[in-house]
């Protein structure tokens, strides 16, 4: 008969997590890709059974991107990979949507896990 994992295993997935999914794809409303960004590991982190991953993007950020590099363009999804480029989704989330008109404007996204999902 299966069982659930004890909560130093949930721990050791949160670490697993937390330490190979490096790259967040942010996406429009539409779920088109606009660019995958490296994600440091200073903005990876685990609090409260959340792996949290963060990143600060700009309309410069967006306007590079080799992906889709025009503005304005609106955020409204994110995916994390372990790869740079192709790869399997290991996740996805809705964000709060935000719209880049400007090369200055800036947003924080924060793309977050939970293991073991509590809820919904």
């Amino acid at each position: 008969m299966p069982t659930e994992i004890t909560e130093e295993g949930y721990g050791d997935l949160r670490v697993y997590v937390r330490d190979t999914w490096h790259y967040m794809e942010l996406r429009d409303e539409l779920e088109a890709v606009i660019h995958r960004f490296n994600i440091g590991a200073g903005e990876r982190a685990i609090e409260n059974g959340t792996v949290k991953f963060t990143q600060v993007v700009t309309g410069q950020d967006i306007l590079d991107s080799p992906i889709n590099g025009s503005l304005p363009t609106t955020v409204k999804h994110s995916a994390l990979f372990k790869v740079a480029t192709l790869g399997d989704e290991m996740d996805e989330y809705e964000l709060t949507e935000f719209t880049f008109g400007e090369v200055g404007d800036e947003c924080t996204f924060v793309h977050e896990v939970q293991v073991p999902q509590v809820g919904e």
